[in-house]
């Protein structure tokens, strides 16, 4: 594991896994997961899921930045 990023696998496809690295840094984790929410038009839970990464873990690191994440637009702010 390199420093500041968490490795994540995609739990879709086992036979060609393909590598999520998770920023640490909350306002980098912000701009990251906001990307991927508007890119790939997922929910969260989704998004999680396809990233294998933990939604609480994420919800809680960026709470503690100031941000909450809002359903109706599907991103954090």
């Amino acid at each position: 594991m390199k420093h500041g990023t968490m490795e994540r696998t995609n739990r879709k496809d086992k036979s060609e896994r393909m590598s999520y690295k998770i920023p640490k840094d909350p306002m980098i984790l912000y701009s990251y997961i906001n990307m991927m929410l508007r890119d790939r038009g997922e929910s969260l839970a989704d998004l999680c899921a396809e990233i294998d990464a933990d939604m609480d873990e994420i919800v809680d690191a960026l709470a503690a930045a100031g941000f909450a994440y809002d359903e109706t637009v599907n991103q954090f702010r």
